[in-house]
């Protein structure tokens, strides 16, 4: 396999164009004719916060509080971006995002060093970050892979396949 790390964006514009094969990626919300894409795992994602942040601090936050304080949001062209941002545009609010970086691990330190609030993968909250409360509101995106329906696979490309089916939730 040849290997390369790209944003889930980019290699799904890859895989389209004939570029890669095959992506694991955060799997687009839109249906694209010529790709099949096969769900692996479901990831949570939960609105972050240093520990001595002032959201931090208070119980049952809102969207309107977290549009109040700054944010460190993923790339704005990105799946994650765009799944967060509706749940935004759904209640009518704007969030104050200072700044996007599409390294989730970049949002993470930002966020742990109180400069401002985020979304991010609940597999990535640790000591460094706080959940905020955010009573009734559940965001997750799938990940998985993505393959062109058009072209043959080699056959690395259905060896992995085969061990990622064995993973799928």
């Amino acid at each position: 396999l040849d290997i390369r790390f790209l944003d889930s964006e980019v290699a799904y514009n890859d895989v389209l164009q004939g570029r890669c094969e095959l992506a694991l990626i955060t799997l687009s919300p839109h249906h694209v004719e010529h790709l099949e894409s096969v769900k692996v795992w479901q990831d949570d994602l939960i609105f972050v916060a240093a520990p001595e942040h002032p959201l931090s601090q208070k119980k049952h936050i809102s969207l309107q509080d977290l549009s109040e304080h700054p944010a460190v949001f993923p790339g704005s062209q990105t799946f994650t971006s765009k799944i967060a941002l509706k749940l935004f545009a759904d209640a009518k609010l704007t969030p104050n995002i200072s700044m996007h970086t599409n390294y989730m691990e970049t949002i993470k330190m930002m966020v742990s060093i109180g400069l401002a609030w985020s979304v991010l993968p609940r597999t990535m909250l640790d000591e460094e970050l706080v959940e905020l409360d955010m009573p009734h509101i559940q965001l997750s995106r799938d990940l998985g892979y993505i393959v062109h329906k058009e072209r043959t696979l080699s056959n690395a490309a259905n060896a992995f396949m085969r061990l990622l089916s064995e993973l799928s939730c």
